[in-house]
């Protein structure tokens, strides 16, 4: 594969995911030259876990994001959470990542970094 530029808008400096709010990031690939990268056949992989203590390990818990790969050709591939799945996390300081996965079992760590899930402060239920 090709070396790959990712413009990453949301989540790549420490972020804030809202407790029961709809999450969404859009991560695109672009060559050497800012191009849209042709992912064609290839699939996304991205979670968040707690933090642990030591660098190397995983949290014990993932939240994993829903991938939607039908912009691959491209370059373009969204995760989601529903406000239900982020609901379910409880506040604290995370770590995510995101893995690109090749039709031939290639394996590209895109990118890591700090969420932070954050309770939400109006109830969306009361007038």
């Amino acid at each position: 594969m090709t070396d790959l530029v990712r413009r990453v808008p949301a989540l790549v400096d420490e972020h804030a995911i809202r407790r029961g709010a709809d999450a969404k990031v859009t991560l695109t690939m672009l060559d050497a030259a800012s191009n849209p990268q042709d992912l064609t056949g290839y699939t996304m992989k991205a979670e968040i876990r707690e933090q642990t203590a030591g660098a190397t390990e995983r949290g014990p818990t993932p939240y994993p994001w829903a991938v939607d790969s039908t912009g691959a050709a491209t370059g373009e591939f969204v995760l989601t959470m529903t406000g239900t799945q982020t609901a379910a996390i409880p506040v604290n300081l995370y770590r995510w990542d995101a893995l690109l996965l090749g039709p031939g079992g290639e394996i590209e760590h895109l990118l890591s970094n700090t969420v932070r899930v954050v309770p939400g402060v109006t109830d969306p239920a009361s007038p």
